[in-house]
């Protein structure tokens, strides 16, 4: 990236003059904000990478395992599994003696979204990531 100051007429004024720091991104684009040349930039980079967009794998931070009934239902209680208030989005069955993640995304002003994923899923999911990446 190049930065360059330019001198500019103050307008209806023809006798003043301001300086004014542009930045020329690689592609020669001009920008008056730094940050925005070098956001520029790292696009521009960004598109030569391969890449593909995948958004069916959505896995939470916080795994849980339920060893009976009483303690999945617990769960599933605790964590809205039922919530008629947020969505819920169910990724896989949640069984005794499996591995599952919660997580939830606020809505902000609207409903929010209870997660739950098995690791079943993010297995099955990891294999089809696989396949589609070749």
């Amino acid at each position: 990236m190049e930065k360059k100051t330019i001198r500019k007429m103050v307008p209806k004024q023809e006798k003043y003059f301001y300086d004014e720091t542009i930045f020329i991104a690689n592609d020669g684009k001009e920008f008056f904000n730094e940050a925005e040349a070098k956001r520029h930039e790292t696009d521009l980079k960004l598109k030569t990478i391969k890449s593909k967009q995948i958004d069916s794998i959505n896995v939470g931070y916080t795994w849980f395992m339920a060893v009976d009934e009483e303690e999945l239902e617990f769960v599933k209680e605790h964590f809205g599994f039922y919530s008629t208030y947020d969505h819920v989005e169910k990724n896989g069955e949640l069984e005794i003696g499996k591995w599952f993640s919660y997580q939830y995304e606020d809505g902000g002003d609207s409903w929010g979204t209870n997660i739950f994923t098995t690791l079943e899923f993010v297995k099955n999911s990891i294999s089809e990531l696989e396949k589609e990446l070749g």
